[in-house]
């Protein structure tokens, strides 16, 4: 059994980025759940009955911590502040990793330069979740220039409490000063689901560099 999977209660839609357009399955979450279990995270510190996280005990000995009337996690037995919090973080956990499964089968449509790839690494991204409550997905686009051809590097990011996403493309490394490649105003996606948010990133990024660099797409 592996850390995700311990103590793990419920499982998040890997589908639907709002909840509303399509009705999530038993024991799985809405958006809106997420975002609640972020907002718990990030009121952790202040400590949890301040910050308005409430403790409900069911008739089974069961503890549903919620926040904003959405339960966030669920607990048996004694606990404290640390436990809640690393519970929370592998229910997100949870949701990111199916996230991370329906961006990756998308991003395969990337047209790249020879000798560039893109990464978006589970580990890397659920890592950060579990070490720190991170509350998007980072991924990233690089590589090796083909002789006299110009780098290209990128950075995008996925939300996890918005169905959106953001897209850096410029010439050059990805520690460089270089152009954008991307036109004024572009670069934030918004969608319905997390696959058609990474459809509307890969065509962007085919078409700018397209446009730009002359890569077949």
């Amino acid at each position: 059994m592996t850390i995700l999977e311990t103590h793990v209660s419920t499982h998040i839609s890997q589908r639907s980025c709002s909840g509303g357009h399509q009705p999530p399955q038993a024991g799985q979450r809405t958006l809106t759940e997420c975002q609640a279990m972020i907002r718990a995270l990030a009121c952790g510190d202040k400590g949890f009955t301040r910050a308005g996280v409430t403790f409900e005990q069911t008739d089974h000995q069961v503890t549903l911590v919620k926040h904003g009337g959405h339960t966030v996690a669920e607990l048996q037995g004694r606990f404290g502040t640390e436990t809640v919090v690393a519970l929370i973080r592998r229910n997100l956990a949870v949701h990111a990793r199916t996230v991370v499964a329906d961006l990756n089968r998308a991003l395969t449509g990337l047209s790249l330069p020879v000798g560039h790839t893109y990464r978006l690494d589970e580990g890397h991204n659920l890592n950060a979740i579990l070490s720190r409550g991170a509350s998007q997905l980072h991924g990233y686009i690089g590589g090796r220039a083909a002789v006299g051809q110009v780098p290209i590097s990128g950075e995008f990011q996925f939300s996890l409490t918005e169905c959106r996403a953001h897209l850096r493309l410029k010439a050059g490394d990805r520690f460089s000063d270089g152009e954008s490649l991307l036109e004024p105003g572009v670069g934030v996606f918004n969608g319905e689901t997390y696959a058609e948010l990474a459809d509307q990133l890969v065509s962007c990024v085919n078409e700018c560099l397209h446009k730009h660099m002359k890569v077949a797409i």
